[in-house]
């Protein structure tokens, strides 16, 4: 059987780390766990997500790869769009968002720049709702 350039690692070097697992065909990822990592056991039997999990967990295991952390589910609303996590700010931070944010509505009058504009004042209402929302909760 004929080797391959660089399918093999030598034994005084780590294997290069492949990223995209999931883009290799089943047949590749089981040639690839019998060739760079013996030790998973079972491989033939092993369906695609199974042997790009073993891969994963070995390289892992080997300091080729760093752990991922799970991604969190966006949360969606009734609509189903995604929804970004509110950042809740101080009574003191609040009213210097909306300082700074007037001076760029001003910068955005002198431009002419009405979508600038648009987004700057709904920025600033939102803050003031929450001012108002944080004044009555204290």
């Amino acid at each position: 059987m004929e080797e391959e350039k660089g399918s093999s690692a030598s034994p005084g070097k780590k294997p290069e780390k492949i990223k995209d697992l999931e883009k290799l065909t089943t047949t590749k990822l089981r040639e690839l766990a019998l060739e760079r990592y013996p030790q998973i056991k079972g491989v033939h039997g092993m369906k695609k997500e199974e042997l790009v999990e073993a891969i994963k967990a070995v390289e892992i295991e080997l300091g080729i790869r760093e752990k991922e952390e799970p991604k969190r589910a966006a949360r969606r609303d009734i609509s189903g769009k995604v929804r970004r996590e509110k950042k809740l700010l101080s009574l003191a931070e609040a009213k210097a968002a909306v300082r700074r944010l007037k001076q760029e509505r001003q910068g955005a009058l002198e431009s002419k720049d009405r979508k600038l504009l648009r987004e700057v004042r709904e920025k600033i209402k939102a803050l003031k709702r929450h001012m108002r929302k944080l004044r009555e909760a204290s």
